[in-house]
């Protein structure tokens, strides 16, 4: 196929764990702190520990919703707004510091407005650690309760004095048996009364903070960590945090390390022509959708934080006016969740850009150009069809961390432009660059909140570097005869490019992608044969390691004339670790998943029909073994 618009570009700019979470996982917390209680001296550590963890929370990608001094009905609502939250979440943390107290053996935490001025108070003022537990349930995968609430309860002398003579009150809180699946962390022991501490954080917050953003520590011993901390500060009070139930058997990590130790592989669903002499090869899945009567084809993907996948492309099959945009909602197994065609027959082509929005949903973009927003639930939350420019070009999306959007656009009257829209799609700015021969191919942001933006002149290419308001920082021309389909950012604010070399006859062009510093200039060029008119490459993602995935088409091997979609990782000098191909089919886009392993999006003509088909798979981390082959060209 002559060359298209150019494809989704996954912004992995963001540092190992939060990419790792965001791709992997979805995680909630519920943190509270209370401090300024009514009828109690104020704590003066839980509001700010509260904050603090919140922060480190977030950070590691985790959805946190954060309250503070909160009173029994603020505390009932916030857990039960918290259930549904935690309903289809893999993770569920709850993180509470203030007040708790143990009675009759039911352990209960305590609002700022509680006065317990007798034991019988307690179910109406408190909330039970039962109905915290009940909260993060729904979870799929972990479940964790955190309590820096062991402190001296200031209501003892008052409730002992009010109570009858059948009731038990303790220090600290008692003992409990999670159910499986969940994890309970004490700051001190069943029976033991925890310190808020003189500094700025309590002693258990602190230790907390000083490993809850170190890479790979697995979640066990995190625990084991904080517990030797707060052991070593409180000397010789030697106040004693205590985990009460298991973890799972797998691994969990609050930030991953650079490699996590894959899960056990799905069962095989299809085999795969390696690029080393033909060997088989097992796909997590292998999936194709669509392909008659006539010819469809994905151009974007993007994992989710449910483990699943949103696809685009377009679809002729089902439509009298030729292709139109069809987006597809994958699982993590591949089985289809549903499909749909947002703009009906108002808007041909393609969708070619998909962006992850951080409430679990995602934007997609494609010519002209066109944006839909989806919600969590697949609903779509609004959509945009902009216009003004070719619909024959590809327009790419990225979703900005402060909301809303930027979109790269091209057009032959106006040049290459950056839209910046809000969160529901209005126009912010506009700003044209280069000539009206000039197209725009790809847009990155950058770690400083800017963009990056990549396109090409008749036979060269460029980049250009904006501030966060589009104003040009610089602007560097790459060299002659090499085509940019797609860029990502780099965790050190420079750029990785990957396209096609572009001879002028156009009928040799290889598969290429190179790296750019922090000023544009050319670190490095790798091309790798063989070639023809239709080899190079489409989809480049960067790695935590520093390394890169890309993806795109190359010639089979021998005289069939065929094609081969090829993924290609390499270290981050661009020498090779792996590089396979997968026969009859083009690779468009690709996603790099935290286990390692890498989905891949495009069409194949390889599975019993006529027209090509929307083909989908994934090649897991075993696959992924070190492969030496490929001659680079510099």
């Amino acid at each position: 196929m002559l060359r298209t618009a150019a494809r989704f570009v996954l912004v992995a700019f963001l540092i190992s764990a939060v990419a790792h979470a965001a791709l992997a996982e979805r995680r909630v917390a519920l943190v509270i702190g209370n401090s300024n209680y009514a009828n109690a001296a104020r704590l003066p550590n839980p509001v700010k520990d509260a904050g603090a963890i919140a922060d480190a929370l977030s950070r590691l990608g985790f959805d946190v919703t954060h309250a503070d001094n909160l009173g029994v009905a603020g505390m009932r609502k916030a857990l039960q707004a918290f259930e549904d939250k935690a309903n289809g979440a893999d993770w569920a943390l709850v993180y509470y510091a203030g007040h708790g107290m143990e009675l009759d053996g039911k352990n209960w935490l305590v609002p700022v407005d509680a006065a317990l001025a007798r034991a019988s108070d307690v179910a109406d003022e408190a909330v039970p650690l039962d109905r915290v537990l009940e909260r993060v349930r729904p979870a799929s995968s972990l479940r964790i309760v955190i309590l820096d609430a062991c402190r001296n309860n200031p209501f003892l002398t008052r409730m002992i004095m009010g109570r009858d003579g059948t009731r038990s009150l303790g220090r600290g809180l008692a003992p409990i048996q999670p159910q499986r699946g969940e994890v309970v962390f004490y700051a001190a022991r069943d029976g033991h009364v925890a310190l808020d501490g003189d500094g700025p954080h309590s002693p258990f917050a602190a230790a907390m903070l000083k490993v809850i953003e170190k890479p790979g520590l697995e979640l066990g011993f995190f625990f084991r960590e904080v517990t030797s901390d707060v052991l070593e500060a409180t000397a010789p009070e030697a106040q004693e945090p205590f985990v009460y139930g298991s973890l799972p058997r797998q691994k969990y990590y609050f930030k991953a390390p650079e490699s996590v130790e894959a899960s056990a592989p799905a069962p095989s669903l299809a085999q795969s022509k390696s690029h080393t002499g033909g060997v088989r090869r097992t796909l997590a899945f292998d999936r194709t959708f669509g392909g008659h009567p006539r010819s469809d084809r994905a151009d974007a993907i993007a994992a989710l934080s449910d483990g699943g996948f949103a696809v685009g492309g377009y679809n002729q099959s089902n439509s009298s006016q030729g292709a139109i945009p069809w987006i597809i909602r994958l699982d993590a197994k591949g089985n289809m969740l549903w499909d749909k065609t947002p703009l009906g027959d108002a808007v041909g082509g393609s969708a070619t850009s998909i962006a992850v929005t951080s409430d679990g949903g995602f934007v997609v973009s494609g010519a002209g150009p066109w944006i839909v927003r989806f919600d969590s639930h697949g609903e779509v939350s609004w959509k945009k069809i902009l216009g003004g420019y070719d619909f024959g070009r590809s327009a790419t999306i990225v979703a900005l961390p402060s909301g809303g959007f930027a979109i790269a656009v091209s057009d032959p009257s106006k040049g290459a432009s950056v839209i910046r829209l809000d969160d529901r799609g209005g126009i912010l700015w506009e700003k044209t660059f280069k000539g009206k021969d000039d197209s725009a191919r790809a847009i990155a942001l950058l770690p400083d909140g800017g963009f990056a933006v990549a396109g090409s002149h008749t036979w060269s290419s460029w980049v250009i570097r904006l501030d966060a308001d589009g104003d040009i920082l610089w602007d560097k021309a790459l060299s002659d005869e090499l085509g940019v389909h797609a860029m990502t950012a780099l965790p050190d604010g420079g750029l990785a490019v990957a396209g096609w070399t572009s001879p002028k006859d156009n009928v040799n062009s290889k598969f290429w992608f190179a790296r750019l510093g922090v000023q544009g200039d050319m670190l490095w060029s790798k091309a790798f044969g063989p070639g023809d008119i239709y080899a190079g490459a489409e989809s480049i993602v960067a790695l935590p390691d520093g390394g890169l995935v890309v993806a795109g088409c190359t010639p089979s091997k021998g005289d069939s004339g065929g094609h081969d979609a090829r993924v290609i990782r390499v270290d981050g000098q661009g020498d090779i670790l792996w590089d396979k191909t997968f026969g009859g089919d083009y690779a468009h886009s690709i996603a790099v998943l935290p286990d390692g392993g890498i989905a891949v999006a495009g069409m194949t003509s390889t599975r019993g029909t006529a027209g090509y088909k929307f083909w989908v798979f994934t090649i897991p981390p075993e696959e992924q073994q070190r492969v030496g082959e490929g001659r680079a060209e510099r």
